[in-house]
Order: C-alpha cells, then structure tokens, then sequence
C-alpha cells in the first residue's frame, strides 16, 4: 500500500522537519515544494493501519509540522 502525504511546515522548521522526516522506516520519497505545501512524501506500507501508524504516529507527530494531507494510491 502507498499513499502520498503533503506537509505544511512551520517557518523556520523546515530543515529539522526534513532531516526527521528523512529517518522514517516506509519514507520512500521526499520532494520539497513551493506552494500551499512544503513537503510531498511518499511512504510505503504492508497495509492501512501500518500506513495510518507511520501518518499519525512518526509523521504528524514531528515538531514543526504543521498540517498534512495523506493521499493514498490505488491501482485501477
């Protein structure tokens, strides 16, 4: 399962964010951005909880982050 997740960082966090962000087991992407949002990640994971863990838990936990929006991805 994979889903993209887009971060609205604090002024003056973002390199603290990023370096954080960086170290997270399922990240397997991250862009930085101009825009409404400041990070684009991808993250990976076996399955909806394991992805909702590494959102709410690792992700939205991090000092500095301000707002996210996860999209998540399907095959059709």
């Amino acid at each position: 399962m994979k889903g993209v997740v887009l971060i609205k960082i604090l002024p003056g966090k973002e390199h603290i964010v990023l370096s954080r962000i960086r170290e997270i087991f399922g990240v397997t992407e991250v862009e930085v951005v101009f825009g409404r949002w400041d990070l684009v990640i991808k993250v990976s994971a076996n399955d909806p909880k394991a992805l909702s863990d590494a959102v709410i838990k690792r992700i939205r936990s991090i000092e500095g982050i301000e707002n996210t929006e996860t999209l998540i991805s399907t095959d059709l």
